[in-house]
């Protein structure tokens, strides 16, 4: 009901409905690797296109094409009264997309004044997990420039959700106007400031030395390279370019953690009016009307040239002569991986080049972010009534 959204603190459906033990957490505000930029709902795990999302007991729209199923980031939480799931049965009613069965959201009806309403929430997290910071303190201590420990106390998440409600009876009491606005705005949370997400957590084979391990990504921000034609390295580029410095996971791995939102940003408007009219005894006339604007951002660590995803053998071919990789020194990649020889003769297969495993992230670029922006138009207009 609307009451216990009031008591839970939400601004979003998704986040009330995911309190249920009936419904499988989907896309959210909590998801950025992947995200389509929307929410929904998935009851007993097969999935939001198998659960029918209706609005007042009729079919909310689809969010896009590229998202066949109902954004819930289109409901006005401020406008719900009540919220039906029904898990069984439905698809004789229904069909198909309601296999998993439905959700119902009901909306407040007759409403006559007017109300308006602020809500402010924010996350709070102590990172007081000692095992947690000792493993993160280990690699810091090895490699400060990709793990860092995170402060005591963080404050951070802020959401701010403001509404407005006006309605009025018609004066025979046969009719109803509802008009409502509702806007959201949250403040992103970074993986880097939680104990449990500022690295990723791995547990070893049993009987390891060391149950669990702060790991990194062997793609390093230096740049990993590996001759798989002589065997050299592997090593990073020095900022000089030469291939000198011997890679070590403990000092070089890149941390892809911190970069990862636990909470995307998100701006949100929703507009809206219902209205109805009894025509008759057994008859009445109804509308809904309804825009709504969402804007959110996924972000996750930067990309680059990742080990495995190139071309020969699942690697990269690099020109001997090629300039940029030529510095003068000793060191430099074309003695490394050519043998000192331009045309590389030791590559028998593919001569002139060397068969590099490369791995590097592109953190000049920053990280990877997907800007989504939704707008949603529903119009529904309908008689209803008794026929002889």
């Amino acid at each position: 009901t609307s009451t216990e959204s009031r008591v839970q603190g939400t601004t979003s459906a998704e986040t009330l409905l995911n309190g249920l033990p009936q419904i499988a957490p989907n896309q959210g505000q909590e998801v950025s690797n992947g995200s389509s930029g929307t929410a929904t709902v998935d009851l007993r795990g097969l999935g939001p296109q198998r659960t029918l999302v209706l609005i007042n007991g009729r079919r909310m729209n689809p969010a896009s094409a590229g998202q066949p199923t109902p954004d819930l980031n289109n409901i006005p939480v401020a406008m719900v009264e009540r919220i039906e799931v029904l898990t069984g049965g439905a698809s004789a009613v229904y069909g198909a997309d309601a296999v998993a069965g439905v959700v119902n959201f009901i909306m407040r009806k007759n409403f006559e004044g007017v109300e308006v309403g602020v809500q402010y929430g924010f996350a709070n997290h102590d990172n007081d997990d000692a095992r947690l910071l000792d493993l993160i303190a280990q690699r810091e201590a090895t490699n400060p420039n990709e793990f860092k420990t995170p402060n005591n106390t963080v404050y951070d998440g802020r959401i701010v959700q403001v509404y407005g409600i006006m309605g009025a009876n018609s004066a025979d009491d046969k009719g109803n106007v509802t008009l409502y606005a509702q806007y959201r705005n949250a403040q992103p949370i970074l993986q880097s400031d939680r104990d449990f997400s500022a690295c990723s957590i791995s547990t070893l084979p049993p009987f390891t030395v060391g149950s669990q391990v702060c790991q990194g990504s062997s793609n390093s921000a230096f740049g990993r390279f590996t001759s798989l034609d002589n065997g050299a390295g592997p090593f990073i580029a020095s900022p000089t370019g030469d291939m000198n410095l011997a890679f070590s996971g403990a000092s070089h791995n890149f941390n892809f953690a911190p970069y990862n939102y636990l909470q995307r940003p998100d701006d949100r408007y929703v507009l809206g009016a219902l209205g109805r009219y009894e025509l008759a005894a057994d008859m009445e006339l109804y509308a809904e009307l309804q825009f709504a604007d969402d804007r959110t951002v996924a972000q996750i660590a930067p990309s680059g040239l990742f080990r495995g995803s190139g071309l020969a053998r699942g690697n990269y071919l690099v020109n001997c002569d090629n300039p940029f990789m030529d510095t003068g020194n000793p060191d430099s990649p074309l003695d490394v991986f050519c043998g000192g020889d331009p045309l590389g003769a030791g590559n028998i297969n593919n001569p002139g080049q060397a068969l590099l495993d490369i791995g590097r992230r592109f953190v000049e670029g920053g990280p990877r972010q997907d800007d989504f922006r939704h707008e949603s138009f529903r119009t529904v207009l309908g008689l209803k009534g008794a026929l002889a």
